[in-house]
């Protein structure tokens, strides 16, 4: 983190009352480099809450976000700042990023459409690479919901696509490690459950916008309905029973 190319910025290390060496390490980084900030949580209380703390303590125009356990890459910063700066309706930036393990680079959508269309079938974002506009957190009062927790990254992304753009850049900005203990691993059936439910309301969106356009935008939402179909039956049992709530009556704006 402090070998980026972009050197203005705050590094807040929240620690979530560990019980090793971490904040001796920390302290010992902080005395060296003003730039960080060790905040120590007296209770454990989970990541998602030690997320929105990071963003309440967060003074830059910009909050890049970032896992003790990966690796930025150095001109990560300087890349997202300036897209962000050069596309001011842009709320989020992402980018593609390479697997620790078996040095696997993943692509990922980069334009607002493909990744709105790739949020129907899940997360297009990797969490540790993204830089949100603060702006957007402080005067919409945004915070990660706990309820969605280990999908509240994908929870905060579908609703800050109601504020913006969303972008992911094809440069690789991360080194992303993956172990037995990740979330994605341990609480896999937990993630896919709040993963249908997050999806489901982006179809309801859809839907609700449907409802009160004109007929002549109907191609773009015949073409939209056949994309969300497939997402759908490709996806669990529960996620088909949430689609025919969802429809209900209104079942004869296919006829």
């Amino acid at each position: 983190m402090l070998n980026q190319t972009f050197v203005d910025f705050e590094c807040l290390v929240i620690d979530d009352a560990s019980t090793d060496q971490t904040c001796a390490l920390v302290e010992r980084i902080a005395a060296q480099d003003a730039r960080v900030k060790l905040f120590r949580k007296e209770q454990n209380t989970g990541y998602t809450e030690s997320l929105n703390m990071g963003i309440g303590l967060a003074r830059g125009r910009y909050i890049a976000r970032m896992d003790a356990d990966d690796i930025c890459m150095p001109q990560r910063f300087e890349k997202q700042v300036a897209f962000m700066e050069a596309n001011p309706g842009c709320v989020m930036c992402g980018s593609a990023y390479r697997l620790i393990h078996n040095n696997h680079t993943v692509q990922v959508p980069v334009t607002h459409s493909d990744i709105m269309l790739g949020l129907l079938y899940g997360n297009v974002f990797c969490h540790p690479s993204v830089m949100i506009r603060n702006e957007i957190l402080r005067k919409n009062n945004i915070r990660y919901d706990t309820r969605y927790e280990p999908s509240e990254d994908y929870s905060m992304w579908v609703h800050l696509s109601n504020f913006g753009t969303l972008a992911n850049l094809p440069d690789v900005l991360l080194a992303y490690r993956l172990h037995p203990e990740s979330v994605s691993n341990s609480r896999s059936l937990v993630q896919k459950k709040l993963a249908d439910e997050i999806r489901m309301s982006i179809i309801q969106k859809q839907i609700k916008i449907f409802s009160g356009e004109r007929i002549h935008k109907l191609n773009r939402f015949w073409f939209s309905v056949v994309l969300l179909l497939e997402s759908v039956f490709n996806n669990s049992i529960p996620t088909k029973v949430a689609f025919r709530k969802v429809i209900g009556n209104r079942h004869k704006i296919f006829s």
